[in-house]
């Protein structure tokens, strides 16, 4: 696949959650050929996070937002629950009703198993992240439509990420991470991801919160979207149903 010059649009990283302040927002533009992060916080309690990236961001020009948390369901899963009445069982395999397309993809490829958007906690997080797509496309008069191209993201849009696996692919630290304690693994992180991704003195903030790591993450996953570097959806129609996480193919070796 080609890769893009994709300025002058501007990424919005967030890593999604129910509860705003729980959650990540990252913003990045292009100068002089490199991606700087420009804004990094985490959400608040009284102003939405749509609100809080629409002032952040310029409406002027396309938006591009990479977010962590999925944006469909298993299409056999969808089917059944529209069909089903109490106390009769259901038809397909546990696999197929509980796990997308991509999330058996992203197992194939990286050896890590998404949560699944069928259960209670993840599909809390995916309704919170679909109204703040939402409210964003009102805030911004932006149609962010989901995007399967780096070529069409000429206007902005959006991506499902997967930090994980950007992690993996990189052969960084994907598990664990996150814990108070391993300040050190995060520290790995950020010193690795700081030789691609300009983090423009948000470096303790990384380190200090994972959830402005994540959305940092969500950039980053943003900018191998933009390189034409992601493994792409095998059936297109199935993607635009459940969603796709986009993750680059070229693996180093895993930690």
């Amino acid at each position: 696949m080609t890769s893009v010059d994709p300025e002058p649009l501007q990424i919005l990283g967030i890593d999604a959650a129910v509860d705003p302040v729980n959650t990540g927002l990252a913003i990045a533009r292009q100068s002089h050929g490199t991606w700087r992060i420009d804004s990094l916080e985490t959400g608040q309690k009284k102003s939405g996070i749509a609100h809080q990236a629409a002032i952040l961001l310029d409406p002027s020009q396309p938006i591009l937002l990479a977010i962590d948390a999925p944006l469909g369901w298993p299409t056999e899963f969808a089917t059944n629950l529209s069909v089903h009445r109490a106390g009769e069982s259901l038809k397909n395999e546990p696999q197929l009703l509980f796990a997308r397309e991509t999330d058996r993809i992203v197992y194939q490829h990286t050896g890590l198993t998404p949560l699944s958007v069928s259960a209670d906690r993840i599909a809390r997080t995916a309704v919170a992240a679909l109204a703040v797509v939402d409210a964003l496309r009102n805030a911004l008069g932006q149609p962010l439509p989901l995007l399967f191209d780096p070529t069409d993201c000429q206007g902005g849009g959006l991506i499902e990420v997967y930090p994980a696996a950007t992690l993996k692919q990189r052969g960084l630290p994907s598990r664990g991470y996150k814990k108070p304690e391993a300040r050190a693994s995060r520290n790995d992180i950020v010193d690795s991801i700081g030789q691609e991704l300009e983090l423009n003195g948000h470096e303790a903030a990384c380190l200090d919160s994972d959830h402005c790591l994540d959305a940092v993450l969500c950039v980053l996953t943003a900018m191998d979207f933009l390189e034409g570097t992601c493994l792409s959806p095998p059936t297109p129609e199935r993607a635009a149903r459940e969603g796709w996480i986009w993750f680059r193919t070229d693996r180093s070796a895993s930690k």
